[in-house]
């Protein structure tokens, strides 16, 4: 019988999968192992405990964890109660302050009033206020509660989470995913990647992140091994995660682009004698624009480490569709799309001639049971692959909208075609089909309009990155500083004695490239551009930052840098 909840899949696996189960590493050497058998009887006596804490099926609960499977176990234990559960974003570079705020807002917005945590961050966390109610998870031990577990009555329409956005472009607003959601787009994933009973998942995504969240969950609907670790531990070595793929011989990874293009940039040739990355099958990247350079960098950096370039997937999704929405299914390597750039701006899809060019890769075929639409945005009539326009979605993975917040679901997720009526979601990314791939171009809150064309930030992203390469970090963010005027903020690495000239040299090539004047390019201290939850910049934010004067500012060319006034 075909699971029809996650609850239902949760209880699938104790069965059928009890050897099974996840691993996390808190550091290089020690991990902590959970079988799917361990985590239901665990999740079972939660339950119980959270029902005498006086939470009932449907009522909300804020999961405020640190990576971990203490996060695994909370999500069974809100599953099994049939309580909806709400990750918070927390991590290891924010204040504690801001935490608390973000865990109060999250809470005051969905109408939990309980926080669910360990006894150690409930401290750090202290008074949240007389309307929330902080519990601990137990410590792992005799679950001797779990045969007064009664089943909530959990039904496929029901929520099961509220995944919060990460805000990369407006304020975060709370997606309402459901049961059928959850199990639709797994089902996808799981067929899709080609798992099976075998198959290992290895990553170290934050959980509060939806494709992080992913990470943890399609193990357990698939029944196959987890091993994962935090953000901060693959920030702190890089080599950490293929080292723990060559320790477990993992089958599956999954990433955003800047991960890969790091670790083909750090990772030390003594340390790459040591990988093995021959049992990789699956290497997902997604979360930001996907670079052909990134790829090739990587393909050819672990080349020695038998890495199959075929591996690699391309994908696109996003909370709105509970994760995926499309992804390369091809054991072939991938091909990018060469495009002419000056069309592309005009917004015409157009193969590359002798001008100047733009490589884009394709993110595959919609997912099973979905359809995909690229439509003028303006009128919502569909528009021919020779075409840039909005990407819209519809299928079982769509979720149910916003959490109390009528108008905005409805202007989300019940756009109409022009031609047939048909409701889509509205997913705010600009791209074209190409032979029934997605190929996605941009975000349309973020494309720059100058004198007619339209700028994709990435694109001047990539040029920045590229011609700094090893001299400064290549992380940036692009955007309108002022009508008519680009600015680019590049972060500084370590040697930045030779600052001003090769800045200055930069800004000239990539304004000659983009015919772009005046062009204005920035140099910021590193680890100063913010990001959201998967390492995406936020590039309203860095815009507003460095007009306020609060950008630790290196050296500018190109314009008088004016701040304090935008």
């Amino acid at each position: 019988m075909t699971p029809s909840t996650m609850l239902e899949v949760m209880f699938r696996g104790a069965q059928r999968a009890a050897d099974a189960g996840a691993r996390f590493h808190v550091s290089p050497k020690e991990s902590i192992f959970l079988s799917y058998a361990d985590l239901h009887r665990q999740g079972q006596h939660e339950a119980v405990l959270l029902r005498q804490a006086g939470l009932n099926p449907g009522d909300r609960v804020v999961l405020a964890f640190q990576p971990s499977l203490d996060f695994l176990r909370a999500m069974y234990a809100a599953t099994y109660a049939g309580v909806v559960f709400i990750p918070a974003p927390i991590t290891v570079s924010q204040s504690i302050d801001v935490v608390r705020e973000r865990i109060r807002s999250i809470a005051a917005d969905s109408g939990a009033r309980h926080i669910l945590s360990t006894a150690g961050f409930a401290a750090e966390l202290g008074d949240l206020g007389p309307e929330l109610t902080i519990l601990i998870l137990s410590d792992l031990g005799e679950p001797s509660l779990m045969n007064d577990w009664r089943h909530p009555g959990t039904k496929a329409a029901d929520v099961a989470l509220i995944q919060y956005t990460s805000g990369s472009t407006r304020t975060p607003r709370g997606v309402a995913i459901t049961h059928e959601n959850l199990v639709a787009n797994h089902r996808c994933v799981y067929d899709t990647m080609g798992y099976h009973a075998h198959s290992m998942l290895l990553g170290w995504l934050p959980h509060y992140h939806d494709m992080g969240l992913s990470l943890y969950l399609q193990p357990v609907f698939g029944g196959f091994h987890l091993v994962a670790t935090s953000p901060a531990q693959f920030l702190r070595r890089p080599a950490f995660w293929l080292q723990l793929i060559t320790r477990y011989h993992a089958t599956s990874t999954v990433a955003p682009d800047f991960a890969y293009r790091l670790c083909a940039r750090l990772v030390t040739d003594e340390q790459l004698a040591t990988l093995d990355l021959s049992s990789l099958r699956t290497v997902i990247t997604g979360a930001e624009p996907v670079r052909a350079s990134t790829l090739a960098a990587f393909a050819t950096r672990f080349a020695p480490a038998g890495f199959d370039p075929g591996a690699f997937v391309p994908a696109y999704g996003m909370a709105e569709a509970t994760v995926l929405v499309s992804a390369k299914r091809s054991r072939l390597p991938v091909t990018p799309l060469s495009l002419d750039a000056d069309a592309l701006e005009l917004g015409i899809v157009r193969p590359a001639d002798d001008g100047r060019s733009v490589d884009v890769v394709p993110c595959g075929t919609p997912a099973p049971g979905h359809d995909v639409v690229v439509v003028d945005p303006k009128t919502g009539t569909r528009l021919p692959d020779s075409r840039i326009g909005e990407i819209w979605v519809r299928g079982p993975s769509v979720a149910k909208g916003y959490w109390e917040q009528p108008e905005e679901t409805a202007k989300k997720f019940k756009a109409e075609l022009a031609e047939d009526g048909g409701e889509y979601l509205r997913t705010g990314d600009l791209g074209f089909l190409s032979a029934g791939e997605v190929v996605v171009t941009g975000r349309m809150s973020d494309v720059i309009n100058v004198r007619g064309r339209n700028i994709y930030p990435s694109d001047l992203e990539s040029a920045a990155s590229d011609a700094f390469a090893s001299r400064l970090d290549p992380v940036s963010a692009a955007f309108e500083w002022s009508e008519d005027v680009v600015m680019i903020v590049v972060e500084a690495g370590p040697r930045t004695e030779d600052i001003a000239e090769v800045a200055a040299d930069v800004r000239r090539k990539i304004s000659q490239e983009f015919s772009l004047e005046p062009l204005g390019l920035v140099v910021v201290r590193r680890g100063s551009i913010p990001r959201t939850s998967s390492g995406k910049v936020k590039r309203k934010a860095t815009r507003e930052l460095l007009a306020a004067g609060e950008l630790p500012v290196l050296f500018s060319t190109g314009l008088r840098l004016e701040v304090g006034e935008s």
